[in-house]
C-alpha cells in the first residue's frame, strides 16, 4: 500500500503552569489565542500565530507532572481528503499499530495510535466546521463512506453548539479582530 501524503500541522505539549505558558506564547511570542477550555479534567488552550491559515498550530494543555514526565502531548499530522485518512487508518490497523482510537473534535476527524515507545500520534482532516474548542468526543463514522456524509454527521453531532459555524467564517472573523474591525 502506498502511503498517502501527509503534512505536520500541529504540536500540543503538557505544561507545568499552564497560566505562564500561555502568557508566554501570547504575549513574548505573538500566538494568537483562537480557543481555551477544559477537556477531560485538564486545562487547554489553541494558539496560531496566523489564524487567517490555522486554527491553532500549538495546544497548550495543563497537568503536566513531575520532572521526568514529558512534555509531548502527541504530533498531528493532516491528511487532505477521507480516503486518504481511511487508507491510514486502514494501514495502521494492517500493521497492528497499538492504541488506534476515531475521534471528533467537531473541525477535525482523527485518527490516533501510538508509536513503539507509546508516543501518541494522530492523523486527521479538516472538516468545513468550526466549533469552540476543545471538544473531543469519540465517533462511530466508516471512514469509507463519501466525505460529504461523513461531514453531514458530524454537522449534525455539533450543529446545535451556539458557536458551531463554518471554519472560513471564524477564519474572517479573527482576522477583522486582530486587525481592528
Amino acid at each position: 500500500m502506498t502511503q498517502p501524503r501527509a503534512y505536520l500541522s500541529h504540536v500540543v505539549m503538557f505544561c507545568h503552569d499552564f497560566d505562564a505558558m500561555l502568557k508566554f506564547y501570547t504575549e513574548e511570542i505573538g500566538f494568537h489565542l483562537s480557543d481555551i477550555g477544559e477537556a477531560r479534567g485538564q486545562q487547554m488552550a489553541f494558539i496560531t500565530l496566523d489564524p487567517s491559515l490555522e486554527h491553532h498550530q500549538v495546544a497548550l494543555v495543563g497537568g503536566r507532572k513531575g520532572s521526568d514526565a514529558g512534555a509531548l502531548h502527541h504530533l498531528a499530522f493532516g491528511v487532505r481528503s477521507l480516503s486518504e485518512l481511511h487508507e491510514r487508518h486502514e494501514h495502521l490497523k494492517a500493521r497492528n499499530v497499538p492504541g488506534i482510537e476515531l475521534w471528533t473534535h467537531a473541525s477535525m476527524l482523527s485518527v490516533y495510535y501510538r508509536d513503539i515507545e507509546n508516543n501518541r500520534l494522530e492523523f486527521f482532516l479538516e472538516t468545513p466546521f468550526y466549533v469552540k474548542q476543545p471538544i473531543a468526543a469519540q465517533l462511530d463514522v466508516d471512514l469509507s463512506a463519501s466525505q460529504e456524509s461523513v461531514f453531514r454527521q458530524i454537522e449534525d453531532k455539533y450543529k446545535d453548539e451556539p458557536s458551531f459555524d463554518l471554519m472560513s467564517n471564524w477564519k474572517a472573523r479573527t482576522a477583522l479582530q486582530r486587525n481592528g474591525g
